[in-house]
């Protein structure tokens, strides 16, 4: 196994102050009275057009596409920087890569965002590739993504493993042929990583290289 592909949000950062912050302002200019509930981060990891559906749907109101809009917005303006490495990530990065793996980021998040925050944190450069979503939607489902990342990087299913917190990291990777990490430090619960059939579970980062050196 000597390709790891990330996913971004929860895995690598703790992106969910600016993401939720976004969300917040979206949904008020839509006209609604929304606070931010306790657990509003487990709905975090998704396509945003999912995330918004969910928040919008006690207030019976499908405008789903113009909050979208309106979070992207702000998010590119004000929430973006809100992005911090988790703690032991940057050491576990740089010894994989000193190590001679291949890494990767498949994520949800749009590409252009994923490159900013990868950039901003001093993360991309132990990234050979990164893959997000684009302005069509067709690569919204983790699958396709994930998919089209093999396809284009030539990576064989049996040479990689996808490292994620949410229920879409798993399945997808499972539906390409990968091992699947489930990490416990994101948005994702234990319970939702056991039950889509996650690899293997690991507690916090310092733990996660030797999960991947063990296989």
């Amino acid at each position: 196994m000597k390709n790891l592909i990330f996913d971004l949000d929860g895995t690598l950062v703790d992106s969910a102050p600016g993401i939720v912050v976004s969300l917040t302002h979206a949904v008020r200019a839509l006209g609604h009275d929304f606070t931010p509930y306790a657990g509003i981060t487990h709905l975090l990891g998704p396509p945003m057009t999912q995330v918004m559906a969910q928040l919008l749907e006690p207030y019976g109101d499908d405008r789903v596409d113009e909050g979208v809009e309106l979070y992207r917005t702000h998010y590119g303006q004000d929430g973006i920087s809100g992005s911090v490495v988790y703690t032991g990530i940057r050491q576990v990065i740089d010894s994989l890569a000193t190590q001679g793996y291949a890494l990767y980021v498949a994520t949800s998040k749009r590409q252009g965002f994923a490159e900013r925050i990868l950039s901003d944190t001093g993360l991309r450069e132990y990234f050979q590739s990164v893959f997000g979503t684009s302005p069509d939607g067709k690569l919204d489902d983790k699958s396709r993504l994930l998919d089209t990342m093999l396809a284009i990087e030539a990576i064989l299913p049996k040479s990689a493993c996808m490292i994620g917190d949410k229920r879409d990291d798993i399945i997808a990777a499972h539906q390409n042929g990968l091992i699947a990490i489930g990490v416990l430090w994101g948005y994702g619960t234990r319970k939702e990583l056991i039950e889509c059939g996650a690899d293997k579970l690991v507690e916090q980062p310092t733990h996660l290289l030797d999960a991947i050196l063990k296989d």
